[in-house]
């Protein structure tokens, strides 16, 4: 069988789309002929022309530019100034650029000072002053907590390793009694490790941003009949063209069928998804974090999708969610409809960064459909992303052989898909219509949360 890698390729968008967020409106200042150098400044307009809050995570570039940049949030249709001063002792020409990342883009801003000097002034400084390196990114105060994804309760003695660029950042417990912890770190991308005794560790990527944030991590306890993927028996397949028959669902644990007790107070009175009227629902999702889905709100538009859905889950229901950076994270497994605010609490504390590898993320999430499966209910798996799938995975195993084999067993696929590229657009398309389990457009903010509950409700119909 042919061999290749089963990844999820994403497409930055190019200035045109930063454009969306941000507006320069003159990238370079040209200081021309200047007979006598004083250290002038040069000053530069960011405007913020999305709908969040922009931040400036650090500046790049010659140690011998001081830059000055706001240190909070530019709120949308604000303006930031960015203010740059060029020592040197040098007479002639210079040009030097600064790069400037911010919390909405993977790509900085380029901004760039030149000119020619004929003499240096006398009270020019020759030198940054205080040698200070420009750029430094500033300082902010962050709240780490950590969470049972069952109980809701702190997990004393959860463990933090911090590190970012390849390098050992911090390491740190959450105390016993336990509560959060305040950190201050500087802004930037971060990648975190978090553990605990009895739990399975958690891989996931922040950003820091200007002001006080909290963060809120949820871990689960490994369930127990958990085992490698590498040591489930293959099923035989007959030696026909024909597609096997539907397989029956495999037993399930009684935890996971729904029963009278636990869906008394949800019966009919629902007004949006009544029991007499859609089955309960088996979901897993598998969120894209990555970097690019930070770019034209898609990011704000999945939280919304989600937010709106899990206001009208209910006890019936079941809801895995598994989100997908440079590695999976399993954020909450089999979890009730009735747990709305610890769904909200998750949903709320995604961030966007990092590269991609959804393999893992999208055959773990079939697995967890597959262990919490409902009888005579809507089970599915839920992608959202922005990327465009391969066909085939590490072992040669195709896609389309991988959703067949689940549909076999009753467990759909359905596909939200974000951004703009036709490549990825027709390539999500025909996954979800080979997993029967619908497919999203969300280029609209404004429609995107209703389509994914529409699409639930279609799904859970009743016969």
């Amino acid at each position: 069988m042919r061999q290749a890698t089963f990844t999820i390729l994403f497409f930055l968008a190019g200035w045109a789309s930063r454009a969306q967020f941000v507006f320069v409106p003159g990238t370079t200042h040209d200081f021309g002929n200047v007979d006598t150098w004083h250290n002038d400044p040069a000053h530069f307009r960011l405007v913020n022309t999305g709908a969040k809050p922009l931040a400036i995570l650090r500046l790049t570039g010659n140690k011998n530019i001081l830059a000055e940049y706001p240190k909070t949030y530019i709120q949308p249709g604000d303006t930031g100034l960015v203010v740059l001063r060029y020592y040197t002792p040098a007479e002639g020409p210079f040009s030097e650029n600064v790069e400037v990342m911010l919390s909405a883009s993977d790509r900085p801003v380029q901004l760039t000072v030149k000119g020619r000097i004929r003499t240096i002034a006398a009270d020019a400084l020759t030198a940054c002053p205080g040698g200070q390196l420009q750029g430094t990114p500033p300082n902010f105060s962050q709240n780490f907590t950590v969470l049972d994804s069952r109980t809701g309760k702190i997990i004393p003695g959860a463990q933090f390793f911090v590190g970012t660029q390849g390098q050992s950042v911090d390491r740190f417990r959450i105390p016993v009694p336990g509560r959060a912890v305040n950190k201050t770190y500087r802004s930037g991308m971060y990648v975190l490790q978090i553990s605990a005794d009895g739990y399975s560790t958690v891989d996931t990527g922040i950003v820091i941003l200007a002001g006080v944030r909290n963060f809120t991590f949820y871990l689960d306890r490994p369930l127990r009949e958990e085992i490698p993927v590498a040591a489930v028996p293959e099923p035989e397949r007959p030696q026909t063209p024909a597609s096997p028959p539907p397989l029956p669902p495999p037993a399930r644990p009684a935890e996971t069928e729904p029963v009278a007790a636990a869906v008394a107070d949800s019966l009919d009175t629902n007004p949006v998804l009544p029991l007499s009227r859609f089955r309960p629902n088996n979901i897993v999702f598998v969120l894209d974090v990555s970097s690019s889905m930070r770019i034209l709100g898609r990011m704000d538009m999945l939280k919304e999708a989600m937010l709106r859905l899990t206001e009208v889950l209910r006890r019936a229901d079941r809801v895995s969610i598994i989100t997908f950076t440079t590695s999976p994270v399993t954020r909450i497994q089999g979890v009730d409809g009735s747990r709305k605010d610890t769904l909200s609490a998750i949903i709320r504390s995604f961030t966007a960064s990092g590269a991609t590898n959804g393999i893992r993320g999208l055959r773990y999430a079939y697995e967890l459909a597959e262990r919490h499966f409902i009888r005579d209910g809507n089970n599915m798996v839920i992608i959202g992303t922005d990327g465009v799938f391969a066909q085939t995975d590490e072992n040669g195993v195709g896609i389309g052989a991988l959703v067949e084999e689940y549909l076999a067993k009753n467990i759909k696929l359905g596909v939200m898909a974000f951004g703009r590229d036709a490549e990825a657009i027709r390539s999500m398309e025909k996954t979800a219509a080979r997993g029967q389990g619908g497919f999203m457009r969300m280029d609209d903010p404004a429609k995107a949360p209703a389509l994914l509950l529409e699409q639930i409700r279609v799904q859970s119909a009743r016969p």
